[in-house]
């Protein structure tokens, strides 16, 4: 955020603050001026009412010029809040702003790792416990296009559910060979897994396949309607290549504030 200046302070501030100082003077030239020489009783109060007349129409100048310098003042300055306010309504917004931003200028991130259908179980074990913050697992035909989005918490999962009914089945086998025989399952089996247990169906396909040249303004709107946090990025042949978060467009919202 740009630091804003500080605002210096008008000539007409000055001028009511010489006007007050002014007044104060003559105010004290008026009330404390001793009467020099020898007066009678009644030139005195003569003199005293002069003084108070004198200083009633001083004050009642003051006050004019000063109540009418200070209305000037205030008033310019409310002006200038308001048109100040105006500029900033007229100012395009961080929604406005991102419908002239696409998502290949984000940039979105290089989508490193895709399985198959028939990729077996282990390698994905293997890397995710490589890469901890990777927390989907995006499946792809032969072709390279996106089939299915599985993450992270189905397959720890799965690996359990696998584990309890083998030891149930045959409690005598040994750890290493239960955990095996559960490395060597293949996506797809973990995929109809999934799929039959309609509890798990918030654990596959939540994202929302994309292409570079759609505005960030529509994808966040997106994400937000259909409560999802993941898009597939795909280039001109359908071919799954990047991908964004929720992450990525906020951080780009905070660029533009």
């Amino acid at each position: 955020m740009k630091e804003v200046p500080p605002r210096r302070l008008s000539p007409e501030f000055y001028l009511l603050l010489a006007l007050l100082v002014t007044l104060m003077t003559l105010v004290y030239a008026i009330l404390y001026t001793p009467i020099e020489g020898d007066t009678t009783k009644l030139e005195a109060n003569a003199i005293l009412e002069y003084r108070t007349n004198l200083l009633s129409v001083l004050l009642t100048a003051f006050g004019a010029w000063i109540g009418a310098g200070a209305a000037y003042f205030f008033g310019r300055e409310n002006v200038r809040e308001a048109y100040e306010g105006i500029k900033l309504l007229q100012q395009p917004s961080i929604q406005d702003k991102l419908k002239d931003i696409k998502i290949q200028d984000i940039p979105p991130r290089n989508l490193t790792w895709t399985v198959k259908l028939d990729t077996p179980l282990g390698e994905i074990i293997d890397q995710l416990e490589k890469k901890p913050g990777y927390w989907f697992i995006p499946v792809t035909s032969d072709d390279g296009k996106i089939i299915n989005v599985i993450e992270d918490e189905a397959v720890w999962r799965y690996y359990q559910k696998r584990t309890i009914e083998e030891v149930e089945n045959k409690p005598d086998v040994k750890t290493t060979e239960i955990n095996q025989k559960i490395r060597e399952a293949l996506v797809k089996e973990l995929i109809q897994w999934i799929k039959s247990d309609k509890q798990l169906e918030e654990f596959i396909d939540q994202y929302l396949l994309l292409n570079q040249d759609q505005s960030v303004f529509h994808v966040n709107n997106e994400f937000e309607k259909k409560d999802m946090a993941l898009g597939i990025v795909s280039d001109s042949e359908g071919v799954a290549k990047f991908y964004i978060t929720t992450g990525d467009i906020r951080r780009t919202m905070s660029r533009l504030e």
